[in-house]
């Protein structure tokens, strides 16, 4: 007020005058003024407070849900067929989005899996400075991600001085060991903490369960090949003359498969359905199989049982399942003139229609005791003329593009075979 009568001219009495009819404010109400103002100042302050405390949430819902996200997507690709880089570059790739440092790597290692090095980094982070960074953890129990946020201040520093802060985690299932993940140098001078961590963590249990079922699977393949051709060494020994001819025949129909456009699950199972196409014949009597000269009728049936037999033998294998069509079928013709089911076209199963292309060419091509093998371009002469009458007009269309293929492949296996025979016998 002062500044007031001064800005106003005021003299000393005016101002005087001015005060004495002013309103005298009693002490109690002056307190209370004073309360008003500081609940004022406090309610401001707790309001800073829960804004910021708002914020703060807001944030870590927005990690937790990127973090659900990556999980949930990560969780949708593990599939055997995916392969484990293509999921390790799907998770590095959010794992960047997430966690904003310098670097992010995952390596994958060891135990079989072809070593592949996946990295973001804006320095020179290679596979070996990885492998030396590892080391220096040699026997430290992983049951947690080891997180270091000062590493200046450790002996870590002598040998990477460039390292600020880390986060280390393995890629395992159980005592299985697949390699790592690393994240470190968190840009804006920041700290590594729980969330990070967990996230890595969570990763890496993923991509471990996933490289673990790709194994098992790669077992149970194993064990079922081993078992197939366990079977073929059987028919082998019972029809001697026609050894090795299933697995020609296994051969040559991937190779037209592959031409005709198939790749993947169809590509193996096909291959597994040559290599026993032939397995019923192990119901037929062996005289009728060995029998060098032309066969009766009655005979002749005997031999046309043995897609039904190999059928029934197989049927009860789940994992066999998808090769039956070609067990069963691979006799039938497209006119409708062949067995057991005397299916036409399209009706005859694709893998059927394949593998009946492919036991003819070694059918006919291969020797026999009793006759040598048909020329080339007899067989083929034969081919085109039961081209859609008794095969099929695409799978013998792709026999022709890729004809040098197949005589080079059949070349390749007898000579092969022949190889390891004399070795045997010597």
């Amino acid at each position: 007020m002062v500044l007031s009568a001064v800005e106003r001219s005021w003299s000393s009495e005016e101002l005087d005058t001015w005060l004495e009819g002013q309103r005298i404010l009693d002490v109690k109400s002056l307190h209370a003024l004073l309360s008003l103002a500081i609940m004022h100042l406090d309610e401001e302050q707790q309001l800073d407070e829960l804004n910021e405390e708002v914020d703060n949430l807001s944030e870590c819902l927005d990690e937790t849900f990127e973090e659900i996200s990556l999980l949930h997507e990560v969780a949708q690709h593990l599939k055997i067929s995916e392969s484990p880089e293509k999921l390790g570059e799907l998770c590095l790739e959010r794992i960047g989005n997430l966690i904003e440092a310098e670097t992010n790597i995952i390596w994958f290692e060891g135990q079989g899996h072809t070593s592949r090095f996946m990295s973001e980094s804006q320095t020179e982070f290679d596979e070996l400075k990885l492998a030396r960074l590892v080391a220096q953890f040699d026997g430290f129990d992983f049951n947690q991600p080891l997180v270091i946020n000062h590493v200046d201040s450790s002996l870590l520093s002598l040998e990477f001085p460039d390292l600020h802060n880390l986060v280390l985690v393995p890629i395992t299932d159980g005592s299985h060991s697949y390699g790592w993940i690393l994240s470190c140098n968190l840009l804006k001078s920041e700290e590594y903490g729980t969330i990070q961590a967990s996230l890595l963590n969570s990763v890496a249990s993923f991509l471990g369960t996933h490289l673990r079922n790709i194994d098992l699977y790669a077992q149970q393949e194993e064990l079922m090949l081993s078992f197939v051709k366990s079977f073929i060494s059987t028919l082998d020994a019972k029809d001697p003359y026609t050894r090795g001819h299933s697995e020609r025949v296994a051969l040559i129909a991937q190779q037209l498969a592959k031409q005709l456009g198939y790749t993947g699950e169809f590509i193996h199972d096909i291959y597994l359905s040559g290599l026993l196409h032939d397995i019923g014949k192990i119901g037929v009597d062996d005289r009728i199989l060995r029998k060098e000269g032309r066969l009766t009728d009655e005979e002749f049936l005997q031999i046309q049982k043995h897609p039904m037999i190999g059928y029934k033998i197989l049927t009860g294998i789940k994992k066999l399942k998808n090769i039956l069509p070609g067990i069963r079928n691979h006799h039938e013709q497209i006119d409708g003139r062949g067995y057991p089911d005397g299916l036409t076209g399209d009706d005859i199963p694709l893998m059927a229609r394949i593998i009946a292309v492919a036991d003819a060419y070694d059918a006919m091509g291969s020797d026999r005791p009793y006759r040598n093998g048909m020329p080339l371009e007899r067989l083929e002469g034969i081919f085109r003329e039961g081209k859609g009458i008794q095969w099929d007009a695409d799978v013998i269309d792709a026999y022709f593009e890729i004809r040098d293929e197949i005589t080079q492949l059949s070349q390749k296996y007898n000579l092969e075979s022949a190889e390891q025979l004399e070795l045997t016998v010597g």
